[in-house]
């Protein structure tokens, strides 16, 4: 959190909330027919639409760029904002397809998966973050009363955790565990 604060000039609550908006309008533009007879513009359109609302820069710019990168030579988020809603977003897609069952196997990654994990890893090397994926599925069960992903050394396995309290999407955890600098 130390390094956002200092690229950003903000304080932590209001990162935090920042953080939160953004994962929350970040697929808002899905809904729109511009994006549903133009897919290739997910991203961009709700920048504009955030923009629109006078939604706060760093939220407009994490909505164009939650989806980069979008291949091994693409371009990486501009700030290290834009990277933690983009990280959240890539790990609510693995966790939720991957406690599911939906694992990439053979040439067969319907779900873009590997590309997702490529994505974070770029953006951890280019923003110099330490990411312990089992620190995050520990984090987030502990959150979340959802089924999570584990991993062994023989491999991903789905565990189930604790149910009873209200489920919300997998990137509100995974968005949560960003609220330290470094994991080890």
């Amino acid at each position: 959190m130390e390094k956002l604060k200092e690229e950003t000039k903000r304080e932590e609550g209001e990162l935090l909330e920042l953080i939160e908006e953004a994962i929350t309008l970040a697929k808002a533009d899905l809904t729109t027919e511009m994006v549903y007879e133009f897919t290739e513009l997910q991203g961009l359109m709700g920048y504009y639409y955030a923009k629109a609302l006078g939604k706060d820069e760093l939220v407009c710019s994490a909505i164009k760029e939650q989806y980069y990168p979008v291949g091994e030579n693409s371009p990486l988020p501009s700030s290290l904002f834009s990277a933690i809603v983009a990280m959240s977003i890539k790990l609510d897609t693995l966790i939720g397809l991957f406690s599911i069952g939906k694992i990439p196997t053979g040439s067969k990654d319907p779900f873009a998966l590997r590309r997702a994990v490529n994505g974070i890893i770029r953006m951890v090397e280019a923003f110099d973050l330490e990411f312990n994926i089992n620190d995050i599925l520990d984090r987030t069960s502990k959150l979340s009363s959802r089924s999570i992903i584990r991993s062994s050394s023989r491999g991903v396995y789905t565990r189930e955790v604790k149910k009873g309290s209200k489920s919300k999407p997998f990137y509100y955890y995974s968005c949560a565990i960003f609220r330290g600098d470094r994991y080890k």
